[in-house]
């Protein structure tokens, strides 16, 4: 449980420095992507709120576009509460794509031709 806020479920990927979660809210029975920041990748507690704050920013400053998620919020002093005991953590939480991650779609389907790709280069 994080935060006592949200049940974290599946690992849904992760990346150079954290790992994205599926999460759910109890309360409203909402589905989110948390991204949480690796702790075993050194990163300070000042370093990490830039992070997560840069990349917050970033997504409202784009939340109007249909195409780019929306990041309802960082929190810099979370707590995670595992088998493992009580672990203190930062993450954002995120709108989970419910279709999964354009890599995702990539992968499964073996490559995208060229004119597939033109389409989505051309919103960015």
């Amino acid at each position: 449980m994080l935060d006592r806020e949200f049940v974290l479920d599946k690992c849904l990927g992760q990346g150079g420095s954290s790992r994205v979660y599926f999460a759910n809210h109890p309360h409203t029975d909402k589905n989110y992507a948390v991204k949480i920041l690796r702790k075993d990748k050194g990163i300070s507690h000042k370093r990490g709120v830039q992070i997560l704050q840069e990349e917050h920013d970033r997504m409202q400053l784009l939340q109007g576009h249909p195409n780019i998620l929306k990041s309802f919020g960082t929190f810099h002093d979370g707590e995670l509460i595992s088998d493992l005991g009580l672990t203190s953590v930062m993450y954002n939480v995120l709108e989970l794509a419910e279709n999964g991650t354009s890599s995702h779609f990539i992968r499964k389907s073996g490559g995208l031709g060229e004119n597939l790709v033109k389409f989505p280069f051309v919103q960015i």
